[in-house]
């Protein structure tokens, strides 16, 4: 079961792990999300954090903050995030 109502499965995934904190995900999808509207429902592309806590991977229920700090490879999250929504959106879009 989805762990918040608003999102449902989504029909594409891409995780993107942190250039600063290996205990940071960055989920980007594509799918199908209830505002709980009369039913009604809109396609989106959204990014979730995951967090490394307690030894499981746990969703934060707050407002994606993607880092811009270039890592080692010169990419920041923001570069890394983005390259994954511009797949989503030639592949859905």
């Amino acid at each position: 079961m989805n762990e918040n109502p608003v999102y449902k499965d989504p029909l594409s995934k891409h995780i993107v792990s942190s250039n600063q904190n290996k205990g940071r995900q960055y989920h980007i999808c594509f799918g199908e999300v209830d505002w709980g509207k009369n039913g009604e429902t809109e396609y989106a592309v959204y990014v979730r954090i995951c967090l490394f806590k307690e030894g499981i991977w746990q969703y934060q229920n707050y407002p994606a903050h993607i880092l811009v700090t270039p890592g080692e490879d010169e990419r920041s999250d923001l570069d890394n995030v983005m390259d994954k929504i511009n797949e989503l959106k030639r592949e859905y879009l």
